[in-house]
């Protein structure tokens, strides 16, 4: 009874409090050939906005930043250097915090060096500082794969761009997002006499998918801004390719690295590997190790239990699964929803319910009500009849009121009552 009760309540209150706690910059190069025989190279990024210093002007709140991009060839030989100016504004002030809000674009250069080196840093134009991050890497360009180019992440729905319906990179760094969401693979392929695409995919032990699709498109690839995303867009530069599409394959992906292999022929005996990873993008810290996930399920079972299931195996994360996969409520996909919230609702109590007098917001009656609830349907805060700071967590559907009372005024609240 108790696992269900848990399961509805979840699902009563969706990811209300999802908390995004990745920072990460994420930047990608792609290359595509175009019709001058050189090829046009194209840099991705995404970057937290709540990493940026914000101004106010009226009742906007508005951020900039400036990309710098330098290019040089395996002898460090200068090539040449890339500008890009970025801006985005709010009227929300809490979203100039929200670490689930990005600013993204794509910069565009040619290339005819089979090796180049690409620096990039990033300005905050209103601190006047360089942003903590600065990227190097070397780019290998290689006529490796033969016609195959790259797979291309991208949103399974279609974008509104000028009245046209295009389609949006996910643009996670060249990693495949693991979560609830459907994604659609892009491969392309300069071949355009190429109708059917074999395709093998396997992730962890499995073999997720084997067999031919059809090409869906020909058409020169190239890549745009748009509204604040990245879109695929077509020009006349690029070269012509047969684009096919693999769809509603990404739920039945494993965490990790995965393998991809395409091919022109059912044999495989012509074929390119690639190697992206799938990354749980807004992975919560609570799930940072796998033994200390399994204690931390105490708010749900028993000690007793978790200590037979610390002691049937050394491998912890498989029993963590293992627990969570028999409560899951979507068990053909592998990203589960209600593992995920859990964890997510264990991560806000850390931040949010933590007392100035050093106690774990874990430890806490806030804690134990919200990673059970979640969010509440409304919060008043005042003062009870002793002049002392109270909440009031009113959870409309569930028909349940709980009071606590911060009774010592270090920000520990008390559960005092409940109706």
């Amino acid at each position: 009874m108790r696992k269900i009760f848990l399961l509805l309540v979840l699902f009563f209150y969706p990811g209300v409090y999802s908390q995004k706690l990745n920072p990460n910059f994420f930047t990608d190069i792609y290359s595509i050939p175009s019709s001058d025989s050189t090829l046009q190279l194209f840099y991705f990024y995404k970057i937290p906005v709540h990493e940026l210093i914000f101004s106010k002007t009226d009742n906007t709140y508005s951020a900039a930043i400036q990309l710098t991009i330098e290019v040089s060839d395996s002898n460090s030989n200068f090539i040449q250097r890339q500008f890009k100016d970025r801006s985005i504004s709010f009227n929300d002030f809490s979203l100039t915090t929200d670490p689930s809000y990005y600013i993204e674009g794509v910069v565009a250069f040619p290339n005819k060096n089979k090796t180049i080196n690409v620096t990039s840093r990033f300005f905050d134009v209103n601190s006047k500082k360089e942003l903590s991050f600065k990227e190097q890497r070397v780019q290998k360009i290689t006529s490796e794969g033969g016609e195959f180019l790259t797979p291309i992440v991208l949103s399974d729905d279609i974008f509104k761009c000028y009245e046209n319906n295009v389609r949006v990179l996910t643009n996670w760094g060249g990693f495949i997002p693991f979560d609830d969401i459907m994604y659609d693979i892009l491969i392309p392929c300069t071949d355009t006499t190429l109708e059917k695409l074999f395709i093998k995919v396997i992730s962890g032990m499995d073999t997720v998918f084997n067999g031919p699709i059809e090409r869906t498109e020909l058409e020169r690839i190239n890549f745009a801004e748009c509204n604040d995303r990245i879109i695929i867009s077509y020009d006349s530069i690029s070269t012509l390719t047969s684009n096919f599409y693999l769809t509603q394959l990404t739920k039945k992906l494993k965490e990790g690295q995965i393998e991809i292999i395409v091919s022109n022929s059912e044999s495989f005996l012509n074929r390119k590997s690639y190697r992206p990873i799938v990354k749980w993008i807004n992975k919560p810290r609570a799930l940072a190790g796998s033994e200390s996930a399994i204690k931390l399920l105490r708010f749900i079972i028993k000690n007793d239990s978790i200590k037979q299931i610390l002691k049937s195996g050394d491998n912890y994360d498989t029993l963590l699964h293992r627990f969570w996969k028999n409560i899951d409520p979507s068990p053909a996909t592998e990203y589960n929803e209600l593992m995920a919230e859990y964890y997510e609702r264990i991560d806000y109590s850390m931040k949010n319910f933590s007392t100035i007098t050093g106690l774990s917001g874990l430890e806490t009656n806030r804690a134990k009500i919200y990673i059970l609830y979640g969010t509440p349907s409304l919060i008043e805060r005042g003062t009870n009849g002793d002049g002392k700071i109270s909440e009031t967590w009113t959870y409309a559907k569930l028909h349940k009121i709980f009071i606590f009372v911060d009774e010592k005024g270090t920000g520990e609240f008390i559960l005092k009552n409940t109706l």
